[in-house]
């Protein structure tokens, strides 16, 4: 299914935050779970401050899915993302968005990566 597609499904860009967005959400302390679906090896090569990792292979499965405020996904470009959000308002999750342009855009923007 396209990506905008699945946007429509949803409400369209409604549920897509700018990296800049998000920068003014985590500077702000507002309540928020980073949700990173790409792989481990994408993850330990540098990752946004604070979030978590829960590979979209994974995610369907999981039972650890963060509940502290609004979820914030992201993968490296936006297409594992939406899929994640798809999968998380089948489960029921409303207060869910994702990271438009992914982690690519974060680095844009804000250039701060965690590296473990």
């Amino acid at each position: 299914m396209p990506i905008s597609s699945i946007l429509n499904l949803f409400g369209g860009s409604d549920n897509r935050i700018t990296a800049e967005e998000l920068k003014t959400m985590m500077d702000s302390k507002e309540a928020i779970s980073i949700i990173d679906v790409r792989n481990p090896d994408e993850f330990s090569s540098g990752h946004i401050p604070g979030c978590v990792l829960i590979p979209l292979s994974e995610l369907e499965g999981a039972e650890n899915i963060p509940s502290k405020g609004r979820l914030v996904l992201y993968c490296r470009a936006g297409s594992r993302s939406m899929k994640a959000l798809n999968i998380l308002k089948g489960r029921g999750i409303k207060d869910a968005v994702d990271l438009k342009g992914g982690i690519e855009a974060w680095i844009g923007a804000c250039g701060k990566v965690v590296k473990p």
